[in-house]
């Protein structure tokens, strides 16, 4: 959120630090900040009745714990089941090689599509999350102290674009077949 913003507005920490959402406003989009998945229950009660009112949901995890996060890729899965569009950010906190990079997405696929077989879903709704990868560290940095070049290291201008344009890609019709669903299965 703080690299979007261009400055340093939202709590960081790998930890939640409140079980409060807090709207910030980018672009045309309001973007909502959740104490996660991964949190205290009553945190994470906060965060899953956000998650079902959100147009779409921007999934911000460790690439190197991923895979075995088996409780956020299930909760990712729900989302998907109940009809939601998610974008899954990689931080990439240690400078993963493209190699690497391409691999723990692969898996992270695998591991996904493994949990919705289990859940009877088609794995064809794998192929609708994008992934994007940023060092929101170096992006974050490299704004601040107007070092371009670091705003470029970091991946920022490409995450940007792709989130863009997933975001941009949701249609009031996407928009309405969810609500759709979530009536039904009311």
């Amino acid at each position: 959120i703080n690299v979007l913003l261009g400055r340093e507005e939202a709590a960081m920490d790998d930890i939640p630090l409140t079980d409060q959402v807090t709207a910030y406003a980018w672009d045309k989009y309001s973007i909502l900040d959740t104490p996660g998945v991964d949190a205290p229950i009553a945190h994470e009660d906060v965060t899953n009745a956000q998650m079902l009112k959100a147009d779409a949901i921007i999934f911000v995890v460790d690439p190197l714990g991923t895979v075995e996060e088996a409780k956020t890729l299930e909760v990712l899965v729900d989302l998907l089941a109940a009809h939601k569009q998610v974008f899954m950010v990689f931080n990439d906190k240690k400078g993963l090689s493209d190699e690497d990079y391409i691999k723990l997405k692969d898996q992270t696929r695998e591991q996904l599509q493994r949990i919705a077989m289990q859940r009877g879903m088609s794995s064809n709704i794998l192929k609708e999350i994008p992934f994007a990868r940023i060092n929101a560290s170096f992006a974050l940095l490299g704004q601040l102290e107007n070092q371009p070049e670091l705003v470029e290291l970091s991946g920022y201008p490409a995450f940007k674009n792709q989130l863009t344009e997933f975001l941009d890609g949701i249609s009031p019709d996407d928009v309405y077949d969810r609500l759709k669903h979530q009536l039904v299965e009311f």
